[in-house]
């Protein structure tokens, strides 16, 4: 399965993820925010390679402006984009059955948390956390292991 196969359909009911997550009333993005679904950072690539591959492969933005929305260099941004080229090689080759990896993501991210001081990946798992999940299920949702998203969310809160 190819990296724009795997995120073809994002669009699912924010009462389906509210019910699996117990999130409550609040919608996780708001309809004018740029989004991001979840399942990219999932992924081999890391946080920010998976943003810049989404932002270039499957929303058509040009670097240039992809960094500005995300309030990053240009130059980094195309760096991250293209180290990402030799993982697809080899995670094209490897493609595992997970039922997981074929099910599109539940959860849209919005493009704004990324433009923060904060790493991508600490953005990320404090937005997660904010909206009610533990580290152990970011974990799981990130392919991660919990002390990573636990370390990230502690040097983001340290930041803050």
């Amino acid at each position: 399965m190819t990296y724009k196969e795997t995120t073809a359909d994002y669009s699912v009911s924010y009462q389906t993820v509210s019910s699996s997550y117990n999130l409550g009333e609040e919608p996780i993005h708001l309809a004018s925010q740029e989004t991001i679904p979840l399942e990219i950072f999932s992924q081999q690539a890391s946080t920010m390679q998976a943003i810049a591959r989404y932002l270039v492969d499957v929303r058509k933005y040009t670097f240039t402006n992809a960094a500005r929305l995300l309030g990053r260099s240009a130059k980094s941004l195309w760096a991250s984009y293209h180290q990402t080229t030799a993982l697809a090689t080899a995670t094209d080759k490897d493609a595992t059955t997970d039922k997981d990896a074929t099910q599109p993501s539940q959860i849209l991210i919005p493009i704004s948390i990324f433009s923060s001081s904060k790493a991508p990946l600490e953005a990320l798992v404090l937005h997660l956390r904010s909206r009610g999940l533990r580290n152990v299920e970011i974990a799981k949702l990130l392919k991660l292991d919990p002390k990573t998203t636990w370390t990230a969310a502690k040097r983001g809160e340290a930041k803050q």
